[in-house]
């Protein structure tokens, strides 16, 4: 199965939105985050929601590490906060092992299954929800997002 890695900024809510569809892999994760820094409207202050919610997760424990030592040496980012959302049990085991392997800081990154709870978790009114599903469904359905 192909991967389909895409993003949209929302700079108003100081936001970034990964979303991933089919096969989440290293080499697309690695190639959506070189994508989304050279991004204009990129600032490492932003928050990250990240959309796996229709992806199959076949990146391996090591890849993972791997990327995260990507995006923190190589590419010396920290996001202030990340939430990964989830749909499926598998995803959220997943997700857990990634976190816990990872050993990153439960403080900055945790995995929701709704999206409200994520944002309200990102300090995001979630007055915002049906906007930001309307962006996420638009990049799904491969139309543009809006341009923030």
């Amino acid at each position: 199965m192909k991967s389909f890695n895409e993003y949209l900024i929302i700079k108003e809510l100081e936001l970034i939105i990964q979303v991933h569809k089919k096969d989440l892999t290293l080499w697309g994760l690695k190639n959506l985050k070189k994508r989304i820094i050279k991004d204009p409207d990129f600032s490492p202050g932003f928050s990250t929601l990240i959309d796996s919610r229709d992806a199959e997760i076949v990146i391996t424990t090591e890849e993972t590490i791997q990327y995260l030592n990507f995006v923190i040496n190589d590419l010396k980012l920290a996001s202030p906060r990340s939430a990964g959302l989830t749909k499926s049990p598998e995803q959220v085991v997943k997700g857990m092992i990634f976190t816990s392997m990872a050993n990153l800081d439960a403080s900055k990154y945790k995995i929701f299954s709704t999206i409200d709870h994520a944002l309200s978790w990102l300090k995001i009114s979630t007055l915002h929800t049906k906007l930001i599903e309307s962006e996420i469904q638009k990049v799904k359905n491969n139309n543009k997002p809006m341009q923030a």
